[in-house]
Parts: C-alpha cells; sequence; structure tokens
C-alpha cells in the first residue's frame, strides 16, 4: 500500500530526527535582523536563529546557492515545530516559523546564505544590515530601498524584488517560496562611518509593479564581503507644481514653463503636452504658440515607481493682427469710381481704418468710396491699429485707363515631354512669354494663374542648364510683368 503524502513527510522526519547531531556537531547562530550569514554546510550542520535588534526577524529567509540536501527545523526547546523538506541550488525560501528555531542540514554540501526578514513592517521605516549575503524584507506596500555601506573598496549594492511567493505547507511548517525576480539597480553606495548609523538617503531603487495583495519579497546584497545598512520606507506622496509665464498674449505667444515634484520615488520623468499638438520631455521647456486660441496644456510627472502627479493650465493666445483689401472694380477707364473693403483679423477690437488711395486722397473708413479722376497705376494701402497700437498692412491696387499687369509667382520645369509651368495671377487667355527676349515656342493658357510653356528641344536650348533666364508675360491688352529670374 502507497503512505499517503503526509506519512512520507513523517517519515523523512522520522529520519532525520535520528540523524540529528550531537554536542560537537558544527553550529552558528544568527543573532537578529542586523547582520547575516552564509556559508558551506555539511550533513550534521546546524543554524540557530535568535530574536535580534534593528530589527528583530519576524521569519528567516534562506538561499541556496549551490549543492542539495534535506532539512529539519526545530523550536529553541529542541522540539520538532516542522517536517523535512529538500533545498537545492536555485530555491529561495521564506520562513515564517518565530525565532528561536535551529534548522539542521542533512545529506550533501549547500552553499547557502541565510538572515532574517521583516514582515509587513511600513509605513513605518524599517533598517537593518546584511553581510556576506542578502537582506529580505516582505511586504505588499510600495517601498523605496536606500543603502551605504561601512566599508570595502568602490562599495556597490545590488538590488532585486521577487514579485511573488507562493505559500507551503509542510508538516507543521509554513514557509513561502520566491519568484518572478526583477532586478532593480546596481549602484555605488554610500559609505557611512558610524557603525549604528542605519540612516541612508542614497541611492534609491522602487519597488513597483505590485499587485493588490500580492507579497514582494526584496534582496539588497552586497557585491563584497562587507556590510551594508539599509532603510525601506513608504515613499511620502508624489506631488507637482506647474507655472507658465504667461496666460494669455498675441501670436506668436512664447511662453516659459517650469516644473516641480517632490516625494514619491525621486528619479522624475516630466511630459508635456500644450494643447496644441506639441510636446516635450524637457523640465522646463518655452513653446511658442504660433495661432490664435484657448490652449490647455498640461504636465505629467512620473516618478521611479510609475506613481504619476499632473497639473493643468490655460493660455489663450490671440491671433496676430491682419488685414486684407480688395478694390470693386480694379480696373477702368478714368474716373474710375470704385468701392474698397476691408477684413481684419486677430489683435485686439476696436480697430481704427487709414486709407491711402495714391493720388493724395485719404479716408478713415473701414470701407470707402473713391473716384480715381487721372489715369494711372495707384498702390491704395489700408492701415489697421488695434486696441494694443499693434498695426497691419494690406494693399489694394487699382488701375484707371491702364491694363493690369501680370504677376509671375513660380516657374518649375515639367518633363516627358520637356516644359515650362509659370505660375502667378492676372495671366490672360493669348499672353506671350519671353525668355531673355526671346519668344517662347509654344505658351498654353491654362487659367489666369498658369502658364504652360512647350517646344521640347527648342524650349529646352531657350533655358540652359546653370544659366539665369529672364522670363516676362506680356497680356494682349499690354500688361506687362515684372522680369521673374529662373535657372534650370
Amino acid at each position: 500500500m502507497k503512505p499517503s503524502p503526509r506519512g512520507i513527510v513523517w517519515i523523512g522526519l522520522v529520519m532525520l530526527l535520528s540523524a540529528m547531531p550531537g554536542p560537537n556537531a558544527e553550529a552558528a547562530t544568527y543573532h537578529g535582523g542586523r547582520s547575516g550569514g552564509g556559508g558551506i554546510l555539511y550533513g550534521g550542520d546546524s543554524v540557530t536563529f535568535e530574536a535580534g535588534a534593528n530589527p528583530a526577524p519576524d521569519g528567516l529567509w534562506i538561499k541556496v546557492v549551490a549543492g542539495q540536501g534535506a532539512a529539519i527545523m526545530t523550536d529553541g526547546a529542541g522540539h520538532v515545530s516542522g517536517a523535512d523538506f529538500y533545498l537545492s541550488a536555485g530555491h529561495l525560501l521564506l520562513f515564517t516559523t518565530q525565532p528561536p528555531f535551529t534548522l539542521y542540514f542533512q545529506g550533501a554540501a549547500l552553499q547557502v546564505a541565510f538572515g532574517g526578514t521583516v514582515l509587513n513592517r511600513p509605513p513605518s521605516a524599517v533598517c537593518g544590515t546584511g553581510g556576506n549575503g542578502p537582506v529580505m524584507l516582505r511586504t505588499n506596500k510600495l517601498l523605496n530601498v536606500h543603502a551605504e555601506t561601512r566599508g570595502g573598496p568602490d562599495p556597490r549594492v545590488d538590488v532585486t524584488a521577487f514579485l511573488s511567493t507562493t505559500p507551503v505547507r509542510s508538516g507543521d511548517l509554513d514557509f513561502y517560496v520566491a519568484s518572478d525576480a526583477q532586478a532593480l539597480g546596481n549602484a555605488s553606495v554610500d559609505t557611512c562611518a558610524d557603525p549604528n548609523c542605519c540612516s541612508p538617503v542614497n541611492p534609491s531603487f522602487p519597488i513597483k509593479n505590485l499587485s493588490q495583495g500580492a507579497f514582494t519579497l526584496f534582496q539588497v546584497s552586497t557585491g563584497g564581503d562587507f556590510a551594508i545598512d539599509w532603510d525601506a520606507q513608504v515613499p511620502p506622496v508624489l506631488t507637482c507644481a506647474a507655472t507658465a509665464s504667461h496666460s494669455s498674449g498675441t501670436a506668436p505667444l512664447a511662453v516659459a514653463f517650469t516644473a516641480e515634484a517632490s516625494g514619491g520615488s525621486p528619479g522624475y520623468a516630466w511630459n508635456w503636452s500644450f494643447g496644441d499638438g506639441a510636446r516635450s520631455t524637457l523640465r522646463n521647456p518655452t513653446h511658442t504658440y504660433k495661432s490664435g486660441g484657448n490652449f490647455t496644456w498640461r504636465l505629467t510627472v512620473t516618478d521611479a515607481a510609475g506613481i504619476t502627479c499632473a497639473k493643468t493650465g490655460q493660455v489663450r493666445v490671440t491671433a496676430a493682427l491682419s488685414v486684407t483689401a480688395s478694390p470693386n472694380p480694379r480696373q477702368g477707364p478714368e474716373p474710375l469710381t470704385v468701392q474698397f473693403a476691408s477684413t481684419p483679423k486677430g489683435g485686439t477690437a476696436p480697430y481704427v481704418f487709414s486709407w491711402d488711395f495714391g493720388d493724395g486722397s485719404t479716408s478713415t473708413l473701414e470701407d470707402p468710396v473713391h473716384t480715381f479722376v487721372q489715369s494711372g497705376a495707384f498702390d491704395c494701402l489700408v492701415t489697421v491699429t488695434d486696441a494694443q497700437a499693434r498695426t497691419a498692412i494690406a494693399s489694394a491696387p487699382v488701375y484707371v485707363g491702364v491694363p493690369i499687369p501680370p504677376v509671375i509667382e513660380s516657374a518649375k520645369i515639367l518633363t516627358n515631354p520637356f516644359r515650362l509651368r509659370l505660375a502667378g495671377r492676372d495671366f490672360q487667355t493669348g499672353a506671350s512669354v519671353l525668355l531673355d527676349g526671346v519668344p517662347s515656342p509654344g505658351t498654353n493658357f491654362k487659367s489666369a494663374e498658369k502658364l504652360i510653356l512647350t517646344g521640347g528641344k527648342d524650349l529646352k536650348a531657350l533655358l540652359p542648364k546653370g544659366r539665369s533666364v529672364s522670363i516676362l508675360v506680356v497680356n494682349p491688352d499690354g500688361g506687362t510683368s515684372e522680369p521673374f529670374a529662373f535657372t534650370r
């Protein structure tokens, strides 16, 4: 008949008890939370754990570095308080049995590190010292871990979190197996002269990504054979503040932003959004709003543990003052009566208007009517002044008894076949084009804004590479453009 699992446990327990060492066996004593231990344990060796200070251990951790073997635990009176369990390399065990107790190793040699644990002490600060191995803290709190040392060349500390622990019951013994290790950092640590200082502030390793209700076991271990002081604290609440140099103004408006943060887990990341699609990860950026509108900016500060704090504000930007002007009609014989219209935008109302018609006459109306009695081209200008004394100017040219000249704004080579496209305004059907005074082989009128020059090789010959060519457009009514320089 196959024995039950509990029967197997107690069979192993009796076997181990019969092999427990006598008074001459190798033994070590661990006196509390301010020291750890480690080494090679052989069959019959034991470690006794007693209550200590700074802090007194709430339990025991054992990390198997190499080897394998069975073990059994007894209480301080020598009574068996747990059944046997098997240890092998890579195991990290956390025992919640209260000291004093003794752990006996059997079988093959084990290389182990061991020490005390502190269970769920925060939010009050917890501190302790570890040497020759890790120090452990089991908690489900979000913590900052700090460390310092009292010796050793180039002292460094490694911090690892074990993000899950599995409870195990063996006989009367409860313990946990830790897993899901997460490296939190490796850094130089401060040196402390006071053997009991235990007041480290740097470096700081935040433990994060905790599940609600889960336990986290962290380990602080030195890279050498020297002790470290450590503490673990619930970080203060993360707070942040943000300011903007301007809450309103006229575009383009340059705004200097500043950010502050405190508490949480230091190592802050800054993320600004300015409300117009632009962003920045600088702590104190400057941003220019180029158009008018009401913009809500937002600062998000993220600490090293992933906790966030946000602040928002608004900037009201008035569009820059601008004005457009138009005459109706633009051209005709004298005398020519013209209705002018002006349209201001942006700036701050009310607006003041000042017209100059180019023939010595003026007006302060927004949309004046003026009669031109002489022929000529008149560059009529309107100047608008807003309530902040900002100004904008627009032109509304009028042509009395003279043709409207076309305007060339751009020229671009087209291929397959070779052509030249002219873009501008006031082109007329039948317009001709001169290239350095030579007529284009062919000119196709597309619209008042576009002409296409054709002619293949002949056109290409009139536009040699690397040489500037002067282009003129002449309308059938005699209107002639200003020369436009083009280089292929």
